[in-house]
C-alpha cells in the first residue's frame, strides 16, 4: 500500500500537453507525486479528414490563443501537417475575446476555406459568432468537442473524458492497490480518439461526409 505519509499521490486529467504545463518532468516519468493522462491533440489528423472531406481545401485560417500551451502545442501540429497536405495557413493569435470580435471584423473570409480550433476554452466560447459570421461564405469550422458542433462547428476528432478518466482510474488502481509511485507510472496519451459532426452544417454548405466516418460518428447534430 503507498505510505501516506509521503506527499498524497495525484492522477490529473489536464490539457493536451503535461509536460509543457510542467506537471511532469517528461512522458516517462513525471519526476514526483503524480501521474496523468493527457486529453490529446489530434489537430494533425483533423487537418487530414479536412482535407479529404474537401479535397479543394487551400486556405485555412487557425484561431489559436497566444500563450495557452494547449493551443500552441495543437497549432504547432498543424503546422507540420499543412505543409504536407499543400494547406496555406493564416494564423491568428487573439489573447482575449475582444481579439476574435476585431479579427471577425477585419478579415476577408472570401479567401478562407476553412477555420480550424485547437483545443482552447477562449475561442471555444466564440464559435458561435465564428460560425454566425462565417456562414454564409460556407466556412466549415473544425472545432475540438462534441458540445461546439451545437454551436455551428463543423465536425471534432477528439478524445471523450469519460475514457480518459477510466484511463487515470487504472493508474490510480495501480498506486493504491500494487504500491507503484507515481513517478513510476508514465504519463499517458488518449488510447481512443472519437468523431462526431453537424449534419445541418454539412448540408447547407453541399459537403459530403464518407461513409467510413458515417459509421464511425459518436454525435450527429442533425
Amino acid at each position: 500500500t503507498v505510505n501516506m505519509a509521503s506527499p498524497v499521490p495525484v492522477g490529473f486529467r489536464p490539457g493536451s500537453d503535461p509536460v509543457a504545463a510542467r506537471l511532469g518532468d517528461s512522458w516517462q516519468s513525471s519526476g514526483g507525486d503524480r501521474t496523468g493522462v493527457s486529453s490529446g491533440l489530434g489537430t494533425d489528423k483533423q487537418l487530414e479528414i479536412l482535407k479529404e472531406m474537401v479535397p479543394s481545401i487551400k486556405r485555412v485560417l487557425v484561431i489559436s490563443k497566444k500563450g495557452d500551451q494547449s493551443s500552441e502545442a495543437g497549432l504547432n501540429m498543424i503546422v507540420g501537417k499543412a505543409k504536407q497536405l499543400g494547406i496555406e495557413l493564416v494564423v491568428e493569435r487573439p489573447i482575449e475575446a475582444i481579439d476574435i470580435l476585431k479579427m471577425l471584423d477585419r478579415t476577408d473570409f472570401s479567401k478562407i476555406d476553412a477555420i480550424h480550433i485547437p483545443p482552447d476554452t477562449l475561442v471555444g466560447t466564440q464559435v458561435g459568432k465564428i460560425h454566425e459570421k462565417t456562414r454564409k461564405f460556407k466556412i466549415p469550422i473544425i472545432v475540438f468537442s462534441a458540445d461546439l458542433l451545437k454551436e455551428g462547428g463543423f465536425y471534432y476528432y477528439a478524445s471523450n473524458y469519460y475514457y480518459l478518466g477510466k484511463q487515470v482510474a487504472v493508474q490510480a488502481e495501480k498506486i493504491l492497490k500494487k504500491g507503484i509511485l507515481p513517478q513510476n507510472i508514465p504519463i499517458e496519451e488518449p488510447k481512443n480518439y472519437f468523431f462526431g459532426f453537424n449534419l445541418k452544417v454539412a448540408n447547407e454548405f453541399g459537403i459530403k461526409i464518407p461513409a467510413k466516418y458515417l459509421d464511425i460518428a459518436e454525435t450527429v447534430i442533425k
